[in-house]
């Protein structure tokens, strides 16, 4: 597989927080002040999924913009690392690098997850990705 990971330019961390850990706040729905839990740090492709939308608003279309990360089985840099990955709703991922120059603006980006698919591929994770203004604090 070393071509396919050689492909995977970017790079992203995955943490949760849980539930143990914080408090629901209502007003925004989600957890605050919990510790998170770092599930994933290392290498990711990123890409923009194009989400047709008939919605005249900015924010609209930024809602249902979507991005999938493929994050390779065996690059899991997080110390220690979780035994057994199994991604949640709401985990939350931050855009820590990217190797294209003109995509510097994605960087520092804080993104949810949103899906977890599943796919023939025996090297890869699929995670589809979206923002949400309340979770990111906005």
């Amino acid at each position: 597989m070393p071509v396919i990971n050689s492909a995977m330019t970017g790079r992203v961390k995955i943490e949760r927080v849980s539930a143990t850990t914080a408090k629901w706040n209502q007003a925004i729905g989600a957890y605050e002040g919990g510790v998170p839990q770092l599930l994933y740090l290392g290498r990711a492709n990123i890409d923009r999924i194009a989400r047709p939308t008939r919605r005249e608003f900015v924010s609209d279309a930024a809602d249902n913009q979507m991005t999938q990360l493929m994050l390779p089985f065996d690059g899991n840099e997080a110390e220690p690392a979780p035994a057994d990955l199994r991604w949640q709703s709401n985990d939350m991922v931050t855009i820590l690098a990217t190797d294209s120059e003109g995509n510097d603006m994605i960087l520092g980006e804080r993104l949810f997850v949103r899906g977890w698919f599943g796919a023939t591929e025996d090297w890869a994770y699929v995670l589809h990705c979206g923002f949400n203004a309340k979770q990111d604090g906005a």
